[in-house]
């Protein structure tokens, strides 16, 4: 036990002195979310976070190969394929997948509805990329991208997690944009970290949980949508 103590009093000030440069999707609701969460909870395990912003695949890209020093938030498979992150498990907010589209006409229950439309999604959201593989898709790097698309009449529907649409429609002003299905498909999120970053994992994890177990995470999420409806 004693070596276990002196093993910390030496690595705690080493992780201290550290900014966690931690990357997710720019102009997104659920990663602005969760960087607010992980803010919070590196500050209480006396560590600095500090997010970065950028396209969602390159934001992988950039945490894989530890450009920065993890990712925000993700689903639980991405290290099937990113075999460099480390996961945090405990749940930070769940994602759902939803099609838009400018046509109230329509209405999608099952993903291979989408395969007599023009359909278009964003690079770098994993679990929509999975599901639409044998769709005939466009994708596109941004979520403005998209909802220009679908403004434009280029595509027919777009199909993108539902906060994200719901947020980019609010703030846009998009009032011909409407939802045409229910979740598609609905997955947590989780923080996940760069393996050189692995001993954080057991100083984070009680945090995260217990800010999970006593409504906090739920809280911030309903605060920070609420912040963005009445500014």
């Amino acid at each position: 036990m004693k070596y276990i103590v002196l093993f910390m009093l030496v690595l705690l000030p080493l992780l201290n002195a550290k900014t966690y440069s931690i990357s997710g999707g720019t102009n997104n609701t659920v990663q602005k979310i969760a960087s607010f969460l992980l803010k919070n909870a590196y500050a209480r395990a006396g560590l600095k976070m500090k997010p970065v912003f950028m396209q969602l695949e390159q934001s992988l890209i950039s945490s894989n190969s530890g450009q920065t020093d993890g990712e925000m938030a993700r689903i639980k498979k991405i290290s099937m394929n990113y075999s460099n992150l480390l996961i945090v498990p405990v749940p930070l907010i769940t994602v759902h997948a939803i099609a838009f589209s400018t046509n109230k006409d329509i209405y999608i229950s099952k993903w291979s509805d989408l395969k007599d439309y023009r359909v278009t999604i964003v690079k770098g959201t994993k679990f929509i990329e999975a599901a639409t593989q044998d769709i005939n898709r466009t994708l596109v790097m941004h979520f403005k991208d998209a909802f220009h698309a679908l403004q434009e009449g280029k595509t027919d529907i777009i199909v993108v997690p539902k906060l994200a649409g719901l947020t980019a429609i609010f703030l846009n002003k998009y009032k011909n944009i409407i939802t045409v299905s229910k979740p598609l498909k609905s997955l947590p999120l989780y923080h996940f970290v760069h393996k050189k970053n692995a001993n954080v994992i057991p100083l984070l994890t009680p945090i995260l949980q217990k800010m999970r177990d006593s409504g906090e995470i739920a809280y911030a999420r309903r605060s920070y949508l609420n912040s963005i409806t009445f500014r």
